[in-house]
């Protein structure tokens, strides 16, 4: 190749294949459907539930697209789908979307890659039937005998629609691969965590390690597979420990760890690619080397599944499921090793660029210290140091990729200028960026530089976590609406609304309307007892770090164990805040999340857009979400 392509038990039962995958006349009757959905089932189940008499329309009402009935054909297409081997069908993964399949990957030699469908293509109709809210059972449509033929309409990428005629035929599907390339990195490309999935990993990183100065493993159009595959293969990087929680809707929290005699494979350091359509298992994997400091991520904002699926299939329920039908069913939130979701959040990577920088990047990073020649940069990110050949990476070919990287390097990484060897210096990416004739897209602010908080803003704003107001301002002295506050909040945390008619004084069309009605869904904020939200009017202080404790107890799984029943040390009053707000602020007191000393807080006083963001980035940065 050469290139970077552009378990757990329940009710004493036996194990069950846990999934973290995206992915005729039933055998399984309306009233088992609902037995086990009451019994696994992570969140509580509708009204009425009990009432359907068709078990898909059962499934449909959870409004939860990765729990579904497959007949005994699907469930065997899904088993192999993450497993060495060949499919039958046009040649794609697909993410499920309300809209319909999008799709993540292309596989090579398909039906698919010789028409042109790209990753980012939406299928929303198979042979004139639309695919939006079918769920798994849009796959059966895609899917079908070689030799058949299907017309998808497909909304593009670069927002176009067409209309394509496939011949289905067999179409190979390597798992995993692994190589040496020749820019001296292992180069691990993981498309799905199946059953053989830690063969290869386990064969590679054994072949390579010893030639390999770091590893690069390439998730960016991988949708998930098992825990068990995902957990085990990131244990290769990390050893011993916890590499996942799950948490079911009762509360109760169990883990995958490796055993203490469980043996790394590699101690060199890894980079993780990761993209839109990286998720679940992949999110998993990319969030453990994270926890554990082994890996640096670079690429794009993961997916943001943070659910996880068991298989209930005829090895449990005999007489549920006598066809060798299955029902898939989200029975787990998953946790990362230091107990953050990536639910909807998804997984944000250390280096925010684009899709064809990171594969760019991926062999431009060095991990070994270089010889004494040259002129080099480096920059160290959570604790991991990489090395870049500043004459390579500003050759034609590359100098696009050294800008995004350039632009990409929050100010909590630390960088250094050199010829190699101990001669560093401290530096920074603009003064990199002159000494090469690059020109640099600031991410950051006009009016932020003498801010208290500047380092917080600026690191959110690297990330995209945070808007001016379209000048280049961010205006930190200002105060921070409701309205404003509860927008900033939903767009970070990628949360949509359902519903639209919360509250009296906020009508469909107000600009902020999708996030006050989001952040009230999640249970983040609160309306006034007159049935108003009340968006234009300040936050304040003690308002806002209430808000920020609730949003860190759904964040991390530990700060919400902490967060529940808690109290106030005896001999902690916090007199300056309002009965009602002093557990919050001593919660966030102590996990270090404030942006002062608590005693110097004007409670009632209207929260600055600065202390905000000081807020939210101590909030990230002490989950893990963000590097500190």
């Amino acid at each position: 190749m050469n290139t970077i392509r552009k378990t757990a038990l329940r009710a004493g039962a036996a194990a069950l294949a846990l999934v973290l995958a995206l992915c005729p006349a039933l055998a399984l009757t309306p009233q088992q459907a609902y037995e086990l959905l009451e019994l696994y089932y992570v969140d509580e189940l509708p009204e009425g539930l009990e009432n359907y008499t068709d078990v898909e329309e059962m499934a449909a009402a959870l409004g939860d697209p990765y729990t579904t009935y497959m007949t005994a054909e699907e469930y065997e297409a899904f088993v192999s789908s993450t497993n060495d081997g060949s499919v039958v069908g046009i040649g794609v993964t697909c993410q499920i979307t309300a809209e319909g399949l999008l799709i993540s990957s292309v596989l090579d030699d398909s039906p698919a890659q010789e028409l042109g469908l790209v990753p980012g293509d939406l299928i929303i109709a198979a042979d004139g039937q639309s695919l939006a809210g079918m769920g798994d059972a849009a796959t059966t449509l895609v899917r079908g005998e070689a030799g058949t033929q299907v017309t998808l309409t497909v909304l593009r990428a670069d927002g176009t629609t067409g209309v394509f005629t496939l011949i289905r035929r067999e179409v190979p599907i390597p798992n995993t691969t692994v190589e040496l390339l020749p820019t001296g990195q292992g180069y691990i490309l993981c498309d799905s965590f199946g059953d053989d999935t830690t063969v290869h990993f386990t064969e590679g990183i054994t072949e390579y390690d010893g030639q390999a100065e770091s590893w690069v493993v390439d998730l960016r159009a991988n949708p998930g597979g098992t825990a068990q595959a995902s957990a085990t293969a990131s244990a290769y990087f990390t050893g011993p420990g916890v590499l996942v929680y799950f948490r079911d809707g009762a509360g109760n929290v169990n883990y995958t760890f490796a055993p203490g005699g469980f043996q790394r494979l590699t101690e060199k350091q890894a980079l993780v690619l990761t993209s839109p359509y990286s998720a679940s298992g992949s999110e998993l994997f990319a969030a453990t080397l994270r926890d554990y400091g082994v890996g640096t991520l670079m690429g794009s904002r993961t997916f943001g599944k943070g659910v996880a699926q068991m298989l209930l299939t005829d090895e449990l329920y005999p007489d549920c499921f006598p066809d060798g039908d299955a029902l898939k069913v989200t029975t787990y939130r998953f946790y990362s090793p230091d107990g953050t979701t990536n639910d909807k959040l998804g997984v944000i990577p250390h280096i925010l660029v684009s899709d064809a920088a990171a594969a760019d990047l991926a062999t431009l990073l060095h991990a070994a210290v270089p010889a004494d020649s040259g002129d080099w940069m480096a920059f160290t990110i959570d604790g991991l140091t990489w090395y870049v050949d500043l004459a390579e990476a500003s050759s034609a070919d590359h100098r696009a990729a050294l800008t995004e990287l350039l632009e990409a390097l929050p100010p909590v990484a630390a960088v250094e200028y050199g010829q190699g060897g101990t001669g560093w210096e401290a530096s920074d990416p603009g003064y990199v960026a002159q000494r090469w004739g690059l020109t640099l897209a600031d991410r950051g602010f006009t009016d932020t530089a003498d801010s208290d908080y500047a380092l917080a803003i600026g690191t959110l704003a690297t990330y995209e976590l945070l808007a001016g107001d379209g000048d280049g301002a961010f205006r930190p002295g200002d105060t921070l609406t409701r309205g404003e506050l509860a927008c900033l909040l939903s767009s970070m945390l990628r949360l949509d609304a359902v519903g639209t008619d919360h509250f009296s004084d906020v009508e469909e069309g107000d600009w902020y309307a999708g996030g006050v009605n989001a952040i009230c869904e999640a249970g983040f904020i609160a309306g006034y007892e007159d049935g108003t939200f009340r968006p234009d009017e300040p936050i304040t202080r003690e308002e806002l770090i209430a808000i920020l404790a609730q949003v860190g107890a759904w964040l991390n799984m530990d700060l919400g164990s902490y967060a529940a029943g808690y109290e106030p040390p005896e001999g902690e009053s916090y007199p300056n805040f309002s009965d009602w707000a002093r557990p919050a602020v001593s919660l966030c007191d102590a996990f270090g999340l404030l942006w002062t000393d608590s005693g110097s807080i004007a409670a009632g006083a209207p929260a600055l857009r600065e202390e905000t963001a000081a807020l939210v980035y101590q909030l990230l940065a002490v989950t893990g979400v963000l590097p500190q």
